[in-house]
């Protein structure tokens, strides 16, 4: 069945990887500023969350053995009950298990025409924002960062010394 009216998506939630190695991908994840937000034991995955509100934006699976590392899908959050509800009632939507995922609430899987899953979510319970973002450095210049825009049209010149090097 195809839906009438469009599923609207408020946002990108997360994606959906396999790994051959989930120790190396988390250490990589480490380095990034992803943390675990939760495991999965059951089905051999970790999920990551960020500095945003969304309880994981990344998803990491375990590989087959000897497959690598490949792209599974990506995770979206429905505008409003009524657009997840349409989403579950699209030819193929298969209802997905929340009890092990961090934030819980209701999802819903879709196979798109290459093959990849596109899951839609509703009711997940957001994360609170931390109160400044991780790019804001005591005693530095105003920057701009993941949450704070502290420099909202302010210009932070930097100048031209003798040798051609810009300094701030």
């Amino acid at each position: 069945m195809v839906s009438a009216t469009p599923i609207k998506l408020a946002r990108l939630s997360y994606v959906i990887y396999e790994h051959p190695s989930l120790d190396d991908f988390r250490k990589f994840a480490v380095d990034f500023g992803f943390e675990e937000a939760g495991i999965d034991e059951k089905d051999n995955t970790v999920f990551y969350h960020g500095y945003g509100v969304d309880p994981f934006v990344y998803v990491a699976k375990q590989s087959p053995t000897g497959t690598p590392k490949r792209f599974i899908g990506a995770g979206f959050a429905a505008e409003s009950e009524e657009d997840y509800k349409r989403a579950t009632k699209l030819d193929g939507a298969t209802r997905v298990d929340t009890k092990q995922r961090p934030g819980g609430g209701q999802c819903v899987c879709i196979t798109d025409p290459n093959g990849y899953s596109m899951l839609v979510e509703w009711g997940q319970e957001e994360r609170k924002l931390p109160e400044h973002g991780i790019s804001s450095l005591v005693g530095r210049p105003a920057m701009n960062g993941t949450i704070d825009k502290t420099r909202k049209g302010l210009y932070d010149a930097s100048s031209e010394t003798d040798s051609g090097l810009i300094q701030s």
